[in-house]
This record gives structure tokens, C-alpha cells and sequence, in this order.
């Protein structure tokens, strides 16, 4: 069996954000065929099941933490699949979920596979990104899923083929998804078209330099802390609007860079955090009727 155990580990150590206490455990899995394991021993360690990925979107809280952390650590480079035999018009790309999203844009880059450049300079791993629906200027990971392949408890590997799955802003779904209690993503099938490698990378390049402009990129950050409340509003904007760029409370503060950003300046805690994101949603409501949902993820 190839699934390590990392006793008490603590999310401060895992999250972009440098926040959160200790873990019942980390499980890491090496190996696919050991996925089959995997339930028996989440069930001895007890807690619930948290898939981490790089941890880049996650907001821990302090203390003994009911978690049991899970990462997949088998990631083989993305595959070009044949054209002719899959029934695809355009080229069709088999990524592992635990790929980070840095080594596959590169990697569509070298192949001359256009439709993600707009992600470029987000963090992460592709599974984190299929489950957030991660996009950026006007591209999301959605628009080019063709099939996934998820792990279900008591169900093994499945694969869901476009159609039996839905992707929305900053969501994932399924027929069942409420009646299971964690599912992993394994790998996804993308639909990408042909272009030129190097325009490729000047798109790229300039998406990152729009956002290293715009953007702490550098700090402790779990990226965008709201959703934006509606089609054609940037919660960004509104928190900017009500005053709260760099608004800080004890060691964490709204970049002053960029409202939406909520970013621990090196000695914030997640009672400073909860509390600063509280007070932009009470003062966004009370000043604009707008009620923002969280885009991080509080754990637990």
C-alpha cells in the first residue's frame, strides 16, 4: 500500500494564507490503485476528509482542528490523447488533478494548446480548480471540460462526461454531490484548440503582468476573499468604494493593492480574519443592500 500518514500536521504550514492549527492527520496517496484504501483509513483516523491541493483558497481556524487532510501525490504529465479516436473536433488533454496550474499552463504552452491563458499567476492544482470553477479574464476552467474522473466513497473511480456535470461561477456539480460526504477528483479530460506556442506565451506573460500589477501575488494570501455579488459588480470594487483597502485588524488586513484580498501580514490569527471579513460584509449590506458570500473556504 502506497498511503503515507503524517500525524498532526498544521495548516499554517499548508495554506497560502499561513493560518490554522493542527490536523488529525495528513493522508497522502502515491499510487491510484490505492485509492480503494483510502476510505477504511479515513475512517480509523476519523475527522472529515480535506482535500488541501497547495491550499489556496482556504481560510483555517486556530486550534485542535477536526480535519484529516488528503492529497494525491501521483502526477504524471498531462497526455495529448489521439484526435481521430476520441471524436473531438479540437485536441483533447488528460490532466491528474494533483498537476499544478503553473506546470500545465506551461504546458500547453510548449504544445501550442490555447483556452487557459487567462488563468495564468493562479495558484494551485487543477482539481482545486475544477472544484472552484477557476477563471480569469473571461476564461474559466469550465469552458473547456470535456469529462472527469472522481473518486466516490463505496462507488471507486467514476467518470462524468460533459453534460453530467456543471460548472457556474465558482462551482462545481453533480447529480448526487449532497448525498455524498467527500469525493476526490482525480484527472480531467480538456478540450483544447491549436495555436501559436509563442502568442501563447505572450498572453500569458501579459495576463501576469496585469495581475502582479494589481494583485499581492507575493503576499500570504488565499487570493479573492468574495465573490463578486452579481453580473457586472466586482466586490473588489465595492469594498474599495466603502473604504476597505487596506483596512487591517491586528495581523491581517485587505491588500492595499487590491480590496478583495484579505492577506496576513506575518503574525495574523484567524479570529483577526473571521472578525475583518465580517465587518466588509455588515458594511457592504448596510451600504449597498449586497449581501458578498465568501469565495475562501473556512475550515472547519
Amino acid at each position: 500500500m502506497a498511503i503515507e500518514l503524517l500525524q498532526g500536521p498544521l495548516l499554517s504550514q499548508k495554506t497560502t494564507l499561513r493560518l490554522g492549527g493542527r490536523a488529525i492527520a495528513e493522508v497522502v496517496v502515491k499510487k491510484k490503485d490505492d485509492l480503494a484504501e483510502l476510505p477504511e483509513v479515513l475512517k480509523k483516523l476519523g475527522g472529515r476528509p480535506l482535500v488541501m491541493g497547495r491550499g489556496s483558497n482556504i481560510l483555517a481556524k486556530s486550534g485542535d482542528l477536526p480535519l484529516t487532510l488528503i492529497k494525491m501525490d501521483f502526477a504524471d504529465a498531462p497526455i495529448i490523447l489521439g484526435q481521430q479516436e476520441q471524436n473531438y473536433p479540437g485536441t483533447l488533454l488528460e490532466v491528474w488533478a494533483c498537476t499544478p496550474l503553473p506546470k500545465l499552463l506551461k504546458f500547453c504552452a510548449d504544445n501550442g494548446l490555447t483556452g487557459l491563458q487567462g488563468l495564468s499567476g493562479i495558484p494551485g492544482q487543477l482539481g482545486g480548480a475544477i472544484a472552484m470553477n477557476a477563471g480569469s479574464y473571461g476564461q474559466e476552467i469550465g469552458d473547456v471540460l470535456e469529462s472527469i474522473t472522481l473518486f466516490v466513497p463505496g462507488q471507486g473511480l467514476i467518470t462524468l462526461n460533459k453534460g453530467e456535470f456543471t460548472s457556474s461561477y465558482r462551482k462545481f456539480d453533480f447529480k448526487g454531490k449532497e448525498k455524498v460526504e467527500y469525493y476526490l477528483i482525480i484527472s480531467a479530460r480538456l478540450g483544447m484548440n491549436k495555436a501559436e506556442p509563442e502568442q501563447i506565451k505572450r498572453d500569458m506573460l501579459e495576463f501576469k503582468k496585469i495581475k502582479a500589477a494589481t494583485q499581492p501575488l507575493q503576499a500570504f494570501s488565499a487570493g479573492c476573499a468574495f465573490c463578486n455579488p452579481g453580473p457586472g459588480l466586482s466586490a473588489g470594487k465595492i469594498l474599495d468604494d466603502l473604504g476597505f483597502k487596506g483596512k487591517s485588524l491586528g495581523g491581517m488586513m485587505f491588500s492595499d493593492m487590491h480590496a478583495n484580498f484579505l492577506v496576513n501580514t506575518g503574525h495574523g490569527d484567524s479570529t483577526e480574519a473571521l472578525e475583518l471579513l465580517d465587518m466588509a460584509k455588515e458594511k457592504v449590506l448596510a451600504e449597498t443592500g449586497l449581501a458578498l458570500k465568501l469565495e475562501i473556504m473556512v475550515c472547519p
